[in-house]
């Protein structure tokens, strides 16, 4: 992955996003971004559209978390 392919998604907006907690969402981004950006090409987002009932402030919350601790640095 990386060069020529990329992967999106597959954040949980049903069971992780509807009931989560800043500190639980901070939790699972970097859970999500451990797994999904080794080799590069990873894109932070849900698996599909955003559940009705996510609290605006969670999703305002990922932008920051992504920029914290999604960053690549070169090799």
């Amino acid at each position: 992955m990386g060069k020529k392919l990329f992967l999106k998604g597959n954040m949980d907006s049903v069971n992780v996003l509807l009931n989560a907690t800043p500190e639980s969402l901070e939790a699972y981004v970097r859970d999500m971004l451990a797994c999904g950006m080794p080799g590069g090409g990873y894109i932070l987002s849900t698996a599909c559209s955003v559940a009705p009932g996510v609290k605006p402030e969670i999703l305002r919350q990922l932008v920051p978390l992504a920029e914290k601790y999604g960053v690549y640095t070169e090799a």
